[in-house]
C-alpha cells in the first residue's frame, strides 16, 4: 500500500470514528435526558435551547422591525417650512405645527405640517441640502433672517406677494417688505418676503419678546398645486388673518 492509499485509509478510518463518536455522543444525551424527571427535563431544556431560541427571537424582531418601518404608512406633508438660522425653540415649532393641524381638521398620525428648523447659513452641507429640497419641490416656505433669505430671493426661488390671494398680500405689505435689487425699471419694484415682526407667528414663538434676530419669510415658486390650500391657511393664522368662510 502507498502513502496515498495509506491517508484515505486513515481519513476514511477518522470519518467513521468521529461519526461513530457522534452517535454515542447523541445516544447518550438521549439516555441523560430520558433518566431525568420532569423538572429536570424542563431545565434541560431550556439550559440547551434557551440561547439558540433567544437569537432566533432577537433575529425575527428585527427583521420585523424593520420591515415595518418600510412598510408602515407614513404622514402626509400638507405644508413644509425650511427655517434657517432659527432664533426659536424647538418646542415652539412643535406646538405651532399640533396647533395648525387642529386648525386645518386633521389628523396627526396621518397628516404633518412640518419645520425643519435645523438648517444653518454657515453650513455648506445644509445648503446643499435645502437646495436639493427647494428644487424637488419639496419646500414650500423659506423663513429665514433677511441675509440669507437675500439669497433665495435674488435667485428666482420666490413668488412676488401679489400673486399671493388677496388679503395675504394685504396683511402681508403692512409688515416689512424686501424687493430684488435685480429690478427691471420698466417693470417696477416687486416686493417677494415680508418680515414676521410682529405677527402671531412671531408673538407665539417668542412670546417674552426676547429674540432680536428678524425673521422674513418667502413663498417657493415651486409649491404643489395640492398644498396651496393648507399653505395659505397656515399664512393666515401666521398674521392673525380670518380663514375665507369661517363663521
Amino acid at each position: 500500500m502507498n502513502i496515498e492509499d495509506k491517508k484515505t485509509a486513515l481519513d476514511d478510518d477518522a470519518a467513521i470514528y468521529q461519526g461513530l463518536q457522534s452517535q454515542e455522543s447523541a445516544k447518550s444525551e438521549r439516555q441523560k435526558l430520558s433518566e431525568l424527571s420532569f423538572k429536570g427535563k424542563m431545565r434541560y431544556l431550556w439550559d440547551y435551547y434557551a440561547l439558540k431560541a433567544l437569537i432566533i427571537l432577537l433575529v425575527g424582531a428585527l427583521i420585523g422591525s424593520m420591515i415595518y418601518y418600510i412598510v408602515r404608512p407614513r404622514p402626509e406633508t400638507v405644508a413644509e417650512f425650511a427655517v434657517v438660522d432659527s432664533p426659536w425653540l424647538e418646542t415652539g415649532y412643535e406646538n405651532y405645527s399640533k396647533r395648525m393641524l387642529e386648525k386645518l381638521g386633521l389628523n396627526g398620525k396621518k397628516s404633518e405640517v412640518v419645520f425643519s428648523y435645523g438648517y444653518q447659513s454657515s453650513n455648506y452641507t445644509d445648503g446643499m441640502s435645502l437646495t436639493t429640497h427647494l428644487f424637488a419641490g419639496e419646500i414650500d416656505s423659506i423663513i429665514a433672517p433677511e441675509a440669507s433669505i437675500r439669497q433665495y430671493m435674488e435667485n428666482g426661488l420666490f413668488i412676488t406677494l401679489d400673486e399671493l390671494p388677496e388679503d395675504i398680500r394685504d396683511a402681508a405689505k403692512k409688515y416689512t417688505t424686501l424687493s430684488t435689487d435685480k429690478v427691471k425699471e420698466s417693470e417696477g419694484v416687486k416686493e417677494y418676503v415680508f418680515s414676521l415682526k410682529g405677527t402671531a407667528f412671531e408673538q407665539f414663538m417668542d412670546p417674552t419678546g426676547q429674540s432680536m434676530t428678524e425673521m422674513y419669510i418667502g413663498f417657493c415658486s415651486k409649491v404643489q398645486p395640492e398644498r396651496k390650500e393648507a399653505l395659505y391657511t397656515i399664512v393666515r393664522e401666521m398674521l392673525g388673518l380670518p380663514t375665507p368662510g369661517a363663521q
